[in-house]
């Protein structure tokens, strides 16, 4: 990981940027389709008649948790991790096909690559922890299953911020909340995974992308580019932001033009990290 953004974005800022392609928007969602369908087939297969699938090898009648972890959260590559709320999902989407279509670059959401761990925790539940009775489950046993898949997941998505280059988190009202009257109350989420995310994302070695920084700075100057809340059970997480710089759809914008010669790759992401740079220059 290099850099972090506080992307401010909704649904009709992404519409000024200019058209999506279908063909991009379609590459993003297409994954998302094949994601749920091997989500399915992974769900099925793992427990046939109430006993485990082949897929995942036992040993003493213990689970391969490495194995499953592998199976059903990937490391792949990625230029951006998507840092997003469940209900921003659409949105999500939206900017990974628009960074796709403008930079070519692949973004990262877990949901269009992933299984839902709801479902690998379902399954694992109905085998594991039902009571004699069938309709009811253990207490306990529900803890140890939940506290299992849920660090297999958080592992995997440390992993995955860890290798991708560059994070965008939408800051959304479905994300945070942003209390005007108490500033101690802003910038809290309700989400544990968000808070996670951004969590990971402060502590994780910040690692120098493709060039040195004099390098960047060298080719940008000689370049001369034209620039569902529950009432039941909340828990707030103040999330410390403060490491991601903030931007919105005019710096997206704004990047955008700077790749006039339509480039495409990791490389474009060199002149997103120096626009500072490149409006000193042009004001002076």
């Amino acid at each position: 990981m290099f850099r972090g953004y506080n992307l401010s974005l909704s649904n009709a800022d992404i519409s000024l940027l200019g058209k999506i392609e279908s063909m991009s928007l379609s590459k993003i969602t297409d994954s998302l389709k094949v994601n749920k369908e091997e989500m399915k087939r992974k769900s099925d297969s793992l427990i046939d008649k109430g006993l485990l699938s082949a897929s995942i090898q036992k040993s003493n009648e213990d689970l391969d948790g490495s194995k499953l972890s592998n199976e059903w959260f990937p490391s792949i590559h990625a230029d951006i991790f998507i840092s997003h709320s469940h209900k921003d999902e659409k949105l999500a989407i939206k900017l990974a096909a628009w960074l796709f279509q403008n930079f070519g670059l692949n973004c990262f959401i877990d949901s269009t690559v992933w299984g839902y761990s709801d479902e690998l925790l379902k399954e694992l539940d109905n085998h594991y922890c039902l009571n004699e009775n069938g309709e009811t489950y253990s207490y306990e046993k529900r803890n140890m299953t939940t506290s299992h898949v849920h660090m297999m997941l958080s592992t995997a998505l440390n992993n995955m911020i860890d290798r991708s280059e560059c994070l965008f988190f939408l800051n959304t009202k479905n994300s945070i909340i942003d209390d005007k009257l108490d500033p101690e109350d802003s910038d809290q989420t309700y989400s544990p995974w968000l808070y996670n995310e951004i969590s990971t994302f402060n502590i994780v070695e910040k690692r120098n992308p493709r060039y040195s920084l004099e390098e960047v700075r060298k080719i940008l100057l000689e370049s001369e580019q034209s620039i569902e809340k529950r009432t039941e059970f909340n828990i707030r997480y103040k999330t410390d932001l403060s490491k991601l710089k903030k931007i919105g759809w005019l710096d997206l914008l704004r990047w955008q033009q700077s790749n006039e010669n339509g480039v495409k790759g990791p490389e474009t992401l060199d002149a997103l990290y120096y626009i500072p740079i490149l409006e000193k220059i042009y004001e002076q």
